[in-house]
This record gives C-alpha cells, structure tokens and sequence, in this order.
C-alpha cells in the first residue's frame, strides 16, 4: 500500500500500524495545527524533474512532492514560489497552481511541527500487516515508521510519490487501485511506469456517477487479472445475461478490439510465406488501415480511430458530436482522461505515446497527425507495411550485394567507415534512460531478471520475448535498448560509456533496493558480465549474479565485425553469416543497426572478462554448431576461471545457439529461476 502525503495516514491505518481512533486523531491535529499558520504560503505543480527545478530553490521554496519524472511540486512564500513558476512557466513548462490554504512540506510548517510530535508520541503506532511504502523514502517502510519522530518528518519531508509507485512496481505490483474522490494518483502512476505494462484504475471519477466509476473499476481491475468477489459484488442485484445488440437498427460496437501484440507476428501465424517473415508489428492493424491511401485519406482514418476512443473515454455512444478540431480539454477532457486515451491509443496503433500527448496534440487532428508520423517514424508506416522491401537503404544494399558475393569482409569494412559519419555520444546518458526499458513479465518474486540484447544488428527487447512469456508469473523480466541502434541515437565512444548509459536505465529499474540478476544471450552475455562488476564498484548495486546464455568471448569468434583486418576465420563468417541472414528474414537490416553492430564489436574486440564476485551462470546448447564445435569446452573453461572467486554452474539446454532462444525457452526459463532460487536460499550448511 502507498498514500500521497497525508493519505499515507489513512494506509498506514488500512495496514493495521494505526487503530481507527488514533488514525482519526492524527489526521485531526495534523489538519488543526496547518491551518492554524499564518497564511500567506503557495504551491505550483510544475512540469519539470527534480534537477531541474532544485538549483533554483531557495530557503523561501522546498519541492514538496517529486510525482513522477517530470512532475514537481514547489512551495512556500509566495513571492518566492511565483517567482520560480513564472520562470519555468517562460520556459514553455506546463505550471498550474494549487488551490490551497498553506505551502505543506515546506519551511512555513516548521512553527507546529513539535506540537504535532507531541500528539503523535501519546498514540500507539505501530509497524503494518501489510507492506506500505513511505512517502518519505520511496521505500518499504523501516522500523522508525512505529515513531514519532517519523510522522513529524512526514510533514516536512519531500512527498516522494513517483519513487513509491516505481518501488511497488519493481516489487511486483502491476495493478494499481486509487481509493479517494477522484483519480489525480491513477494519471501520476500512468506517469511514472509509462513504459511498464500496468492497470491503474481510480475508484470514483468526479465526472461520472460513483455507481458507474466502482464498476468500471471493478471490471477494469477483473479483466486485468484481480480476483473479485462477483457474489459481494452483486450483493443485492439479481445480475443476468444480455443480448447484443439491443436494437439492431442502431450503429453500435460491442465486441472487444484484440490487443496489439508485442511478438514476433510469426510466431503468432499472422505473417504467411508472401510476408518474407518480415516484422510487421503495427502494419496488422492501424498502420494497414493506413495503407494504400492518399495523405488525406490517412488523416481522415486516423481522425476516426482518435475520436471513436475519445468518446468511449468520455463515456458518449459515438464519435458524432465530436469536434475534431476542438481542443480535448474543451471536449472534457482532465488529466485522468487523457492518460486513459493515451493507453487506448497505444493498445490500438501499437505506437507508444508519452502520457502527455493529449496536452501535447490538443485537437483530435493534431493528435491524428502525430500518429501518423510515429508510424512513419517507426518504420511501419502505410507505404512501408504495403512493400518492406522498399525500407532497405543504399548501405545495406551495399552490404547485402557484398555478402551474397562471399565478399564479407570487404562489406564489414564499408559499414565501419560509414559508422564514423555518425554522431557520437559526448558523455554517458544519465536522464531519461528509462524510456529504453520494456517490461516483459510480471512476476510474484522479488528478484527483477534484467536481460541485455545483443551487440549485433538483431539487438532488440524482444530477442527474450519467449523467455519472458516463461518466466510469468515467477519474475519480473526487463528488457532495454542498447545506444546507438535507435536512428535518433548518437553512437557511444567506447565501452565506459555503453556500460555507464545502461547502468543508468538498469538503475532507473531497480531503485536502490531491489534485488536483480543480469542475463544476456550470446554477445548480450559480455555486456551483462561487464555490467556486473561495473554496477558493484561504481553504484554499488550489488547484482545477485550473471547468467549467461550461450555466450562466446569475443576473442574466440574472429567475428567480420570483431576484428581490425576483417579477415574472419571460418567461425566468425559462419556465426555472422547466420546473424545476417535472420536479421535479413526479419528486416532488421539498416544502415543505423549495421553501424551500431560494427561500433559494439570494434569496441569490444579486445575485451577479456575480469574477476566476478557475482556468481555466474552458464548456460550451453546442447547441439553444437560445426563452426564453434571446437570452442565448447574452452569457453566453458574460460568463463569458469573468469568466475574462479564465485559461485560458477553450467547448465545445458536443448537446441543450438540460434535456436535455443524460442525452442528452449522454457528450459532456460527454468535453469534460471532455480538458480536464482538458489541464490536466495544461500548455500545449504
């Protein structure tokens, strides 16, 4: 359980620290001895991070509530507090001003604050039957959550809702109910796990009836997975069964739109063999509504798709009387309302959009024409998902013509002068890095599995769908993006910087509390490995371990990309051929990945594993590749004297090193979660 300020007294009472009585009496003199300040304070919600916003504090000001990544409240003297909105505000920053009585969690509360201690010390407050996490902290409570002295601080100290939400999630909550008058936490959730696969529902909505709010978030929170009592809920009614349509003759839509999938369409059985096994991921369904019309065409259909979900947000039977052209905020649109557009939106285009883009595209034609360019920006747009063909480029031409002449090396050598005209990272990324991470899996245990992606062109999130869809249920699964394989990221420089940016987003995930493993497949296991040691000494982020999967030392596969004089050995060109030849079935092949895959592999061509304090786990394929054949037992070896001070296993799994990933899944899913299991339980005495 978490409360937002004040509402953290009402869930410390629900997780039985506080009896109803002395819940009831804090809450009483917390709100006597506020209001009985001098008045004079403001507070401004301000669209801004943290570091933004603290360099221009002063003693006057305090940041009274972190919400979410760009979500500040400020507070204080007036003057003082204006002073700051109107400069955030000239800076095109959404500012909104609060509508109360005193400037809480700032300077002006200090005057009642031993008072308030008083009260507290008299009542009996205990630690909760429930896990609550604090405001203070953005952690699970500790043992001073039972004192005085911690309320006391709770008045003065910064609301750290965003960490909270962040830390609930990273423990396994994946569906979020807001119990209050209205639904400002459920859009704040939104906010922060923007890219995490969430339910986040409010209760009561001040725009519609509490019996129809209840329910629908009874339903919402049933679909989603939540157990409900349909007995208790019904209490009273004598529910039954309808038919739909209720009228035949009226226009109306019943039946549930399918949810977009994030899985390869293949395996899905979407894509036949005319399809070429391209990734088709949003041409399926609105991106081949798309295709084959005229621009106006385009925009007239995504108008419709917008406006036929900003009715059903709104609670209208059709699309009819709304004004495309009208901003939404006019239409009725709140905060609340435009995040759950927001999340119909996305399920609907498979287009990711940024909880602000209700505000961001104001009419239901701008909104429309924003979509329209993600897809496009996204390579799946209309034209592209009617002919992929038509998305290769001149050096992947290139490249291609190279390969299928066995000229490799000579391709490889072109691709990396090419990647120098790229535009390189000046320093590691360290904001906003958890835009890159996805979450693939929900899961009951406390111990999060972080998988990195390979250094080749088949990086993606998705190459551990399988073994995400596996581990449901156990683990919370994450996967990232590496920098430098999106087109709108710059290369990095070297390997401190590709650690240090994915350290970032890892740490973004994990908070400082949460218990993790790293995993990788094949080059992806070499960064995990790195990344293990990297997140010890210099975050001290202790992972639990590194299990690798299928993982060849990249001194062992003289890989085209690998080696200065692009002269591969047979094992490197058969490897990579392989590699080109299903990131070609999966159109995968760009200028943009072929540059970021030769940057890894020159970056990486000399490195050795140093000494793990982790424990490592390794697992193999069981059937061996011709090529690689020989190299079996050395890497084995190599990563065992690597891991010589820790725990080391080996664990074998059917398949090959290419197929293992979908084949295997399941059994990778297991060595994995054993281990880990084991980890936990520490070594039997």
């Amino acid at each position: 359980m978490l409360g937002h300020s004040v509402g953290e007294l009402a869930a410390a009472h629900v997780a039985g620290a506080l009896c109803l009585p002395d819940a009831a009496m804090l809450v009483a003199a917390r709100g006597r001895l506020m209001q009985a300040l001098p008045a004079g304070g403001a507070m401004f919600a301000v669209q801004a991070r943290e570091d933004e916003v603290a360099p221009m504090l002063g003693h006057d000001v305090s940041i009274a509530a972190v919400n979410g990544p760009a979500s500040v409240v400020i507070s204080g003297a007036h003057d003082a507090v204006s002073a700051i909105a109107d400069r955030l505000r000239g800076q095109g920053r959404r500012v909104h001003r609060l509508a109360v009585s005193h400037a809480f969690h700032s300077a002006l509360m200090e005057p009642m604050i031993a008072e308030f201690t008083a009260v507290a010390a008299e009542l009996s407050v205990g630690l909760p039957t429930i896990p609550v996490i604090s405001n203070v902290t953005g952690q699970l409570v500790a043992d001073d959550f039972a004192s005085a002295d911690y309320w006391a601080r709770h008045i003065r100290a910064v609301v750290r809702f965003g960490d909270s939400v962040r830390s609930a999630h990273c423990a396994g909550a994946s569906r979020f109910i807001e119990v209050g008058p209205g639904g400002g936490l459920t859009s704040l959730i939104e906010a922060s796990l923007a890219d995490a696969q969430i339910v986040s529902v409010p209760t009561l909505r001040k725009d519609r009836p509490e019996p129809v709010s209840v329910m629908t978030a009874a339903a919402q929170g049933f679909v989603s997975g939540m157990g409900l009592d349909w007995a208790s809920v019904f209490s009273g009614y004598r529910p039954k069964r309808v038919e739909l349509p209720t009228y035949a003759f009226q226009h109306q839509k019943f039946w549930l739109a399918p949810a977009p999938s994030v899985s390869d369409p293949t395996a899905a059985g979407q894509i036949g063999a005319s399809d070429g096994g391209a990734e088709l991921l949003a041409s399926s369904g609105f991106a081949a509504r798309l295709a084959g019309r005229s621009a106006d065409e385009q925009l007239a259909a995504a108008i419709e798709v917008v406006c036929e979900h900003a009715a059903a947000v709104l609670g209208r039977d059709g699309a009819a009387g709304l004004d495309a052209g009208q901003a939404f905020a006019d239409s009725g649109f709140n905060s609340l309302s435009a995040v759950e557009l927001r999340n119909r939106l996305t399920a609907v285009t498979a287009v990711t959009l940024p909880a602000t883009a209700i505000f961001d595209h104001p009419t239901p034609t701008e909104l429309a024409q924003y979509l329209i360019t993600q897809i496009d920006g996204h390579g799946s747009s209309a034209a592209a998902a009617a002919n992929p063909a038509e998305r290769i480029d001149a050096l992947t031409d290139l490249f291609l013509q190279a390969c299928d002449a066995g000229r490799d090396a000579d391709g490889w050598k072109m691709v990396a002068l090419a990647s120098n005209t790229r535009e390189r990272m000046s320093s590691p990324v360290r904001n906003n890095v958890s835009k890159n991470v996805a979450l693939l899996a929900d899961g009951i245990s406390d111990v999060v599995v972080i998988c990195i992606p390979t250094l080749t062109v088949l990086s993606d999130q998705r190459e551990y769908r399988d073994i995400a869809n596996a581990m449901t249920g156990r683990h919370s699964v994450y996967s990232l993006t590496l920098p430098g394989f999106d087109s709108s990221d710059a290369l990095p420089q070297n390997a401190d910087m590709i650690v240090e940016t994915v350290s970032n987003a890892i740490i973004d995930v994990v908070g400082g509390s949460c218990r993790f493993v790293l995993s990788g497949y094949s080059s992806g296991g070499v960064l995990a490995y790195a990344l293990c040691s990297h997140l010890s000494v210099k975050h001290q982020r202790n992972p639990l371990g590194v299990a690798l999967i299928d993982t060849y030392l990249p001194s062992q596969i003289a890989n085209p990309s690998m080696n200065e004089g692009f002269s591969p050995n047979d094992t490197g060109k058969g490897l990579s051929r392989e590699v080109i030849r299903v990131a070609r079935m999966l159109n995968r092949l760009t200028a943009t990945r072929l540059t970021a895959a030769a940057t890894y592999a020159a970056i990486f061509q000399a490195w050795e594993p140093g000494r793990s304090m982790a424990p490592v786990l390794n697992i193999v394929a069981k059937d061996r590749i011709a090529t690689v054949e020989n190299l079996r037992e050395e890497r084995i070896n190599r990563w065992r004297t690597a891991a010589a001070e820790a725990a080391y296993s080996v664990a074998e799994v059917p398949g090959d090193h290419f197929g293992m990933m979908s084949t295997s899944s399941e059994a990778i899913a297991t060595e994995i979660h054993d281990w880990i299991s084991g980890l936990v339980r520490g070594p039997h005495p």
